[in-house]
Protein backbone atom coordinates (compact mmCIF):
# COMPACT_ATOMS: atom_id res chain seq x y z
CA UNK A 1 0.00 0.00 0.00
CA UNK A 2 2.95 2.28 0.67
CA UNK A 3 3.85 2.42 -3.03
CA UNK A 4 0.37 3.58 -3.98
CA UNK A 5 0.28 6.21 -1.22
CA UNK A 6 3.66 7.51 -2.43
CA UNK A 7 2.38 7.76 -6.02
CA UNK A 8 -0.73 9.60 -4.86
CA UNK A 9 1.45 11.94 -2.80
CA UNK A 10 3.72 12.75 -5.75
CA UNK A 11 0.70 13.56 -7.91
CA UNK A 12 -0.77 15.76 -5.19
CA UNK A 13 2.49 17.68 -4.77
CA UNK A 14 2.70 18.08 -8.57
CA UNK A 15 -0.80 19.61 -8.57
CA UNK A 16 0.20 22.08 -5.87
CA UNK A 17 3.42 22.98 -7.69
CA UNK A 18 1.40 23.61 -10.83
CA UNK A 19 -0.82 26.05 -8.93
CA UNK A 20 2.08 28.03 -7.45
CA UNK A 21 4.43 27.91 -10.45
CA UNK A 22 2.10 27.95 -13.44
CA UNK A 23 4.23 27.37 -16.51
CA UNK A 24 3.38 25.55 -19.73
CA UNK A 25 6.65 23.64 -19.95
CA UNK A 26 6.46 22.73 -16.27
CA UNK A 27 2.89 21.49 -16.73
CA UNK A 28 3.92 19.31 -19.67
CA UNK A 29 6.83 17.96 -17.65
CA UNK A 30 4.55 17.15 -14.70
CA UNK A 31 2.06 15.40 -16.97
CA UNK A 32 4.80 13.34 -18.61
CA UNK A 33 6.30 12.51 -15.21
CA UNK A 34 2.95 11.37 -13.81
CA UNK A 35 2.31 9.11 -16.82
CA UNK A 36 5.87 7.72 -16.57
CA UNK A 37 5.32 6.85 -12.91
CA UNK A 38 2.10 5.00 -13.74
CA UNK A 39 3.88 3.13 -16.55
CA UNK A 40 6.73 2.03 -14.27
CA UNK A 41 4.53 0.98 -11.35
CA UNK A 42 2.29 -0.95 -13.75
CA UNK A 43 5.13 -2.50 -15.72
CA UNK A 44 7.54 -3.40 -12.94
CA UNK A 45 5.00 -5.23 -10.81
CA UNK A 46 5.32 -8.84 -9.73
CA UNK A 47 3.08 -11.40 -11.44
CA UNK A 48 1.23 -11.77 -8.11
CA UNK A 49 -0.10 -8.20 -8.43
CA UNK A 50 -3.44 -8.16 -10.24
CA UNK A 51 -6.10 -10.84 -10.20
CA UNK A 52 -5.48 -11.99 -13.78
CA UNK A 53 -1.73 -11.38 -13.97
CA UNK A 54 -0.75 -14.98 -13.18
CA UNK A 55 -2.96 -16.18 -16.02
CA UNK A 56 -1.29 -13.81 -18.50
CA UNK A 57 2.16 -14.85 -17.32
CA UNK A 58 1.09 -18.46 -17.79
CA UNK A 59 0.12 -17.72 -21.39
CA UNK A 60 3.48 -16.09 -22.04
CA UNK A 61 5.39 -19.16 -20.83
CA UNK A 62 4.24 -21.08 -23.91
CA UNK A 63 1.76 -19.14 -26.07
CA UNK A 64 2.19 -21.56 -28.99
CA UNK A 65 0.80 -24.40 -26.91
CA UNK A 66 -1.82 -22.59 -24.85
CA UNK A 67 -3.38 -19.20 -25.67
CA UNK A 68 -7.09 -19.04 -24.76
CA UNK A 69 -7.49 -15.38 -25.72
CA UNK A 70 -8.12 -13.38 -28.88
CA UNK A 71 -5.65 -13.81 -31.74
CA UNK A 72 -4.02 -10.37 -31.40
CA UNK A 73 -3.05 -10.94 -27.80
CA UNK A 74 -1.73 -14.40 -28.73
CA UNK A 75 0.44 -12.87 -31.44
CA UNK A 76 1.92 -10.34 -29.00
CA UNK A 77 2.71 -13.11 -26.53
CA UNK A 78 4.19 -15.34 -29.21
CA UNK A 79 6.42 -12.51 -30.38
CA UNK A 80 7.73 -11.88 -26.88
CA UNK A 81 8.16 -15.61 -26.28
CA UNK A 82 10.11 -16.02 -29.53
CA UNK A 83 12.43 -13.20 -28.44
CA UNK A 84 12.89 -14.78 -25.02
CA UNK A 85 11.54 -11.73 -23.21
CA UNK A 86 10.06 -11.99 -19.67
CA UNK A 87 6.58 -11.02 -18.53
CA UNK A 88 7.90 -7.69 -17.23
CA UNK A 89 8.38 -6.56 -20.83
CA UNK A 90 4.74 -7.43 -21.56
CA UNK A 91 3.55 -5.45 -18.53
CA UNK A 92 5.75 -2.49 -19.45
CA UNK A 93 4.48 -2.56 -23.03
CA UNK A 94 0.87 -2.60 -21.85
CA UNK A 95 1.51 0.25 -19.42
CA UNK A 96 3.38 2.30 -22.04
CA UNK A 97 0.56 2.05 -24.58
CA UNK A 98 -2.17 2.70 -22.00
CA UNK A 99 -0.71 5.75 -20.28
CA UNK A 100 0.62 7.23 -23.51
CA UNK A 101 -2.95 7.14 -24.82
CA UNK A 102 -4.39 8.52 -21.58
CA UNK A 103 -1.71 11.22 -21.39
CA UNK A 104 -2.37 12.33 -24.97
CA UNK A 105 -6.10 12.50 -24.29
CA UNK A 106 -5.50 14.66 -21.22
CA UNK A 107 -3.10 16.88 -23.18
CA UNK A 108 -5.45 17.40 -26.13
CA UNK A 109 -8.88 17.59 -24.51
CA UNK A 110 -8.57 18.69 -20.89
CA UNK A 111 -7.78 22.27 -19.93
CA UNK A 112 -4.11 22.61 -18.96
CA UNK A 113 -4.97 23.85 -15.47
CA UNK A 114 -6.69 20.52 -14.81
CA UNK A 115 -4.03 18.13 -16.10
CA UNK A 116 -2.84 16.99 -12.68
CA UNK A 117 -6.39 16.70 -11.35
CA UNK A 118 -7.12 14.42 -14.31
CA UNK A 119 -3.97 12.42 -13.51
CA UNK A 120 -5.11 12.04 -9.90
CA UNK A 121 -8.50 10.88 -11.14
CA UNK A 122 -6.78 8.11 -13.12
CA UNK A 123 -5.78 6.71 -9.73
CA UNK A 124 -8.83 7.33 -7.57
CA UNK A 125 -11.39 6.31 -10.21
CA UNK A 126 -9.63 2.89 -10.07
CA UNK A 127 -8.24 3.03 -13.65
CA UNK A 128 -4.70 2.54 -12.33
CA UNK A 129 -5.68 -0.46 -10.22
CA UNK A 130 -8.07 -2.09 -12.68
CA UNK A 131 -5.44 -1.83 -15.42
CA UNK A 132 -3.12 -4.05 -13.37
CA UNK A 133 -5.94 -6.54 -12.92
CA UNK A 134 -7.53 -6.76 -16.37
CA UNK A 135 -4.42 -5.75 -18.31
CA UNK A 136 -5.52 -7.41 -21.56
CA UNK A 137 -8.74 -5.43 -21.66
CA UNK A 138 -6.89 -2.25 -20.78
CA UNK A 139 -4.54 -2.82 -23.69
CA UNK A 140 -7.69 -2.79 -25.81
CA UNK A 141 -8.91 0.29 -23.90
CA UNK A 142 -5.69 2.09 -24.85
CA UNK A 143 -6.07 1.22 -28.54
CA UNK A 144 -9.71 2.35 -28.51
CA UNK A 145 -8.67 5.62 -26.85
CA UNK A 146 -6.09 6.19 -29.59
CA UNK A 147 -8.64 5.23 -32.24
CA UNK A 148 -11.18 7.74 -30.97
CA UNK A 149 -8.59 10.52 -30.94
CA UNK A 150 -7.69 9.67 -34.54
CA UNK A 151 -11.41 9.79 -35.34
CA UNK A 152 -11.80 13.25 -33.81
CA UNK A 153 -8.78 14.41 -35.83
CA UNK A 154 -10.59 13.15 -38.99
CA UNK A 155 -8.33 10.14 -39.59
CA UNK A 156 -11.21 7.70 -39.98
CA UNK A 157 -9.24 4.85 -41.59
CA UNK A 158 -6.70 4.77 -38.77
CA UNK A 159 -9.53 4.93 -36.25
CA UNK A 160 -11.24 1.89 -37.77
CA UNK A 161 -7.95 -0.04 -37.99
CA UNK A 162 -7.17 0.64 -34.33
CA UNK A 163 -10.63 -0.40 -33.09
CA UNK A 164 -10.44 -3.62 -35.12
CA UNK A 165 -6.92 -4.16 -33.79
CA UNK A 166 -8.19 -3.63 -30.25
CA UNK A 167 -10.89 -6.24 -30.89
CA UNK A 168 -8.15 -8.80 -31.58
CA UNK A 169 -7.03 -8.15 -27.99
CA UNK A 170 -10.52 -8.12 -26.48
CA UNK A 171 -13.71 -8.59 -28.53
CA UNK A 172 -15.63 -6.04 -26.49
CA UNK A 173 -13.41 -3.30 -27.97
CA UNK A 174 -15.86 -3.14 -30.89
CA UNK A 175 -17.85 -0.86 -28.57
CA UNK A 176 -15.34 1.77 -29.63
CA UNK A 177 -17.46 2.41 -32.71
CA UNK A 178 -20.35 3.72 -30.57
CA UNK A 179 -18.95 7.23 -29.88
CA UNK A 180 -17.96 7.53 -33.53
CA UNK A 181 -21.57 7.00 -34.58
CA UNK A 182 -23.00 9.20 -31.84
CA UNK A 183 -20.69 12.09 -32.72
CA UNK A 184 -22.57 12.69 -35.95
CA UNK A 185 -25.86 13.08 -34.05
CA UNK A 186 -24.57 14.85 -30.94
CA UNK A 187 -24.11 18.12 -32.80
CA UNK A 188 -27.79 18.99 -32.38
CA UNK A 189 -29.42 20.50 -29.32
CA UNK A 190 -32.25 17.96 -29.69
CA UNK A 191 -29.82 15.04 -29.30
CA UNK A 192 -28.30 16.54 -26.18
CA UNK A 193 -31.74 16.95 -24.62
CA UNK A 194 -32.61 13.37 -25.57
CA UNK A 195 -29.35 12.14 -24.05
CA UNK A 196 -30.56 13.29 -20.63
CA UNK A 197 -33.60 11.01 -21.01
CA UNK A 198 -31.31 8.16 -22.08
CA UNK A 199 -29.15 8.61 -18.97
CA UNK A 200 -32.16 8.67 -16.62
CA UNK A 201 -33.69 5.59 -18.29
CA UNK A 202 -30.40 3.68 -18.21
CA UNK A 203 -30.09 4.33 -14.48
CA UNK A 204 -33.30 2.40 -13.79
CA UNK A 205 -32.41 -0.39 -16.20
CA UNK A 206 -29.69 -1.55 -13.81
CA UNK A 207 -32.38 -3.05 -11.56
CA UNK A 208 -33.44 -5.61 -14.16
CA UNK A 209 -32.43 -9.23 -13.49
CA UNK A 210 -29.97 -10.15 -16.26
CA UNK A 211 -29.38 -13.72 -15.09
CA UNK A 212 -31.18 -15.33 -18.08
CA UNK A 213 -28.96 -13.31 -20.44
CA UNK A 214 -25.79 -14.41 -18.63
CA UNK A 215 -26.91 -18.02 -18.80
CA UNK A 216 -27.57 -17.76 -22.52
CA UNK A 217 -24.20 -16.07 -23.19
CA UNK A 218 -22.32 -18.51 -20.95
CA UNK A 219 -23.72 -21.48 -22.84
CA UNK A 220 -22.40 -20.12 -26.14
CA UNK A 221 -19.07 -18.59 -25.13
CA UNK A 222 -16.82 -21.17 -23.52
CA UNK A 223 -14.59 -18.85 -21.53
CA UNK A 224 -17.61 -17.37 -19.71
CA UNK A 225 -18.88 -20.76 -18.55
CA UNK A 226 -16.46 -20.54 -15.61
CA UNK A 227 -18.43 -17.57 -14.29
CA UNK A 228 -21.61 -19.62 -14.29
CA UNK A 229 -19.98 -22.55 -12.55
CA UNK A 230 -17.84 -20.57 -10.10
CA UNK A 231 -18.22 -17.76 -7.64
CA UNK A 232 -18.39 -15.16 -10.39
CA UNK A 233 -22.08 -15.67 -10.91
CA UNK A 234 -22.69 -14.80 -7.27
CA UNK A 235 -22.02 -11.21 -8.26
CA UNK A 236 -25.03 -11.22 -10.58
CA UNK A 237 -27.92 -9.83 -8.63
CA UNK A 238 -31.32 -8.49 -9.56
CA UNK A 239 -30.41 -5.12 -8.09
CA UNK A 240 -27.27 -3.08 -7.53
CA UNK A 241 -25.45 -2.83 -4.26
CA UNK A 242 -25.63 0.49 -2.44
CA UNK A 243 -22.14 1.35 -3.69
CA UNK A 244 -22.95 0.93 -7.37
CA UNK A 245 -26.30 2.67 -7.04
CA UNK A 246 -24.51 5.64 -5.51
CA UNK A 247 -21.75 5.57 -8.12
CA UNK A 248 -24.06 5.29 -11.13
CA UNK A 249 -26.29 8.01 -9.67
CA UNK A 250 -23.25 10.27 -9.23
CA UNK A 251 -21.98 9.82 -12.80
CA UNK A 252 -25.50 10.43 -14.11
CA UNK A 253 -25.81 13.66 -12.13
CA UNK A 254 -22.45 14.87 -13.44
CA UNK A 255 -23.51 14.24 -17.06
CA UNK A 256 -26.94 15.85 -16.64
CA UNK A 257 -25.39 18.85 -14.88
CA UNK A 258 -22.97 19.41 -17.75
CA UNK A 259 -25.61 19.16 -20.49
CA UNK A 260 -28.21 21.27 -18.66
CA UNK A 261 -25.58 23.92 -17.91
CA UNK A 262 -24.52 23.93 -21.55
CA UNK A 263 -28.08 24.23 -22.85
CA UNK A 264 -29.03 26.89 -20.30
CA UNK A 265 -26.02 29.04 -21.19
CA UNK A 266 -26.49 28.34 -24.91
CA UNK A 267 -22.91 27.10 -25.19
CA UNK A 268 -23.42 24.87 -28.24
CA UNK A 269 -20.60 25.80 -30.61
CA UNK A 270 -21.17 27.32 -34.03
CA UNK A 271 -17.64 26.77 -35.33
CA UNK A 272 -17.53 23.43 -37.18
CA UNK A 273 -14.27 22.23 -35.64
CA UNK A 274 -15.27 23.18 -32.09
CA UNK A 275 -18.71 21.61 -32.59
CA UNK A 276 -17.17 18.33 -33.75
CA UNK A 277 -14.83 18.32 -30.76
CA UNK A 278 -17.64 19.04 -28.30
CA UNK A 279 -19.92 16.42 -29.89
CA UNK A 280 -17.11 13.86 -29.75
CA UNK A 281 -16.49 14.45 -26.05
CA UNK A 282 -20.19 14.36 -25.19
CA UNK A 283 -20.64 11.13 -27.18
CA UNK A 284 -17.82 9.42 -25.32
CA UNK A 285 -19.15 10.65 -21.97
CA UNK A 286 -22.67 9.49 -22.80
CA UNK A 287 -21.33 6.06 -23.79
CA UNK A 288 -19.59 5.73 -20.44
CA UNK A 289 -22.54 6.84 -18.33
CA UNK A 290 -25.14 4.69 -20.10
CA UNK A 291 -23.01 1.54 -20.07
CA UNK A 292 -22.12 2.08 -16.42
CA UNK A 293 -25.75 2.63 -15.48
CA UNK A 294 -27.18 -0.34 -17.36
CA UNK A 295 -24.60 -2.83 -16.05
CA UNK A 296 -23.79 -1.27 -12.67
CA UNK A 297 -25.02 -4.35 -10.80
CA UNK A 298 -22.75 -6.70 -12.73
CA UNK A 299 -18.98 -6.60 -12.29
CA UNK A 300 -18.43 -8.68 -15.43
CA UNK A 301 -20.38 -6.37 -17.72
CA UNK A 302 -19.95 -2.96 -16.07
CA UNK A 303 -16.31 -3.11 -17.17
CA UNK A 304 -17.60 -2.50 -20.71
CA UNK A 305 -17.82 1.16 -19.71
CA UNK A 306 -14.05 1.19 -19.07
CA UNK A 307 -13.44 1.89 -22.75
CA UNK A 308 -14.77 5.40 -22.19
CA UNK A 309 -13.77 6.21 -18.62
CA UNK A 310 -11.24 8.79 -19.82
CA UNK A 311 -14.24 10.71 -21.21
CA UNK A 312 -15.82 10.69 -17.76
CA UNK A 313 -12.60 12.13 -16.33
CA UNK A 314 -12.84 14.90 -18.95
CA UNK A 315 -16.51 15.43 -18.07
CA UNK A 316 -15.76 15.70 -14.36
CA UNK A 317 -12.97 18.23 -14.95
CA UNK A 318 -15.19 20.23 -17.32
CA UNK A 319 -18.01 20.38 -14.76
CA UNK A 320 -15.69 21.52 -11.97
CA UNK A 321 -14.07 24.06 -14.28
CA UNK A 322 -17.49 25.51 -15.18
CA UNK A 323 -18.18 26.55 -11.57
CA UNK A 324 -17.85 30.33 -11.59
CA UNK A 325 -17.28 30.91 -7.88
CA UNK A 326 -13.58 30.32 -7.15
CA UNK A 327 -14.04 29.23 -3.53
CA UNK A 328 -16.89 26.90 -4.40
CA UNK A 329 -14.86 25.42 -7.31
CA UNK A 330 -11.94 24.60 -5.00
CA UNK A 331 -14.28 23.16 -2.36
CA UNK A 332 -16.09 21.04 -4.94
CA UNK A 333 -12.80 19.78 -6.42
CA UNK A 334 -11.41 18.79 -3.02
CA UNK A 335 -14.71 17.11 -2.12
CA UNK A 336 -14.81 15.11 -5.36
CA UNK A 337 -11.21 13.96 -4.95
CA UNK A 338 -11.85 13.06 -1.31
CA UNK A 339 -14.98 11.04 -2.11
CA UNK A 340 -13.28 9.13 -4.94
CA UNK A 341 -10.22 8.53 -2.76
CA UNK A 342 -12.32 7.09 0.07
CA UNK A 343 -14.29 4.89 -2.37
CA UNK A 344 -11.03 3.72 -3.97
CA UNK A 345 -9.54 2.95 -0.55
CA UNK A 346 -12.58 0.86 0.35
CA UNK A 347 -12.46 -1.07 -2.91
CA UNK A 348 -8.69 -1.65 -3.01
CA UNK A 349 -7.65 -1.92 0.63
CA UNK A 350 -10.69 -2.90 2.66
CA UNK A 351 -12.47 -5.16 0.13
CA UNK A 352 -9.24 -6.26 -1.58
CA UNK A 353 -10.63 -5.88 -5.09
CA UNK A 354 -8.30 -6.01 -8.13
CA UNK A 355 -5.77 -8.15 -6.25
CA UNK A 356 -3.10 -5.43 -6.19
CA UNK A 357 -2.15 -5.78 -2.52
CA UNK A 358 0.46 -6.37 -1.36
CA UNK A 359 2.29 -4.61 -4.17
CA UNK A 360 5.56 -6.31 -5.08
CA UNK A 361 8.14 -5.47 -7.74
CA UNK A 362 9.12 -8.13 -10.28
CA UNK A 363 12.41 -8.81 -8.48
CA UNK A 364 10.76 -9.45 -5.09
Amino acid sequence: MGVFIAVFGVFLVSELLGKFFSNHKLNIGMLCLSMAILILITGLRNSSVGTDSEMYVGILTNPFKHCPTEIGYCIVNRGLFALGLPYTVLFLLEGLILYTAMGLFIYWYIDERWWMIASLLLIVTHVFFYAMNASRQYLAVALVCLALMFFEKKHLIWAIILVLGAATMHKTALLGFIPMLLTYFAKSEKFRRFSIIAVVASFFLQFINYMPIFTWVGQRIGKYQQYQQGKGMAAYTSSSTAYWIAYSLAVSIVYVFYIVNQLRNKEIETDASALRRSSFLISGSLSYVVLMNVFAANWLLNRLSEYFIIFFIWLLCACLQSLSNHTFRITATVTVLLLFTVACFVQVYIKGNYGVLPYLFFFQ
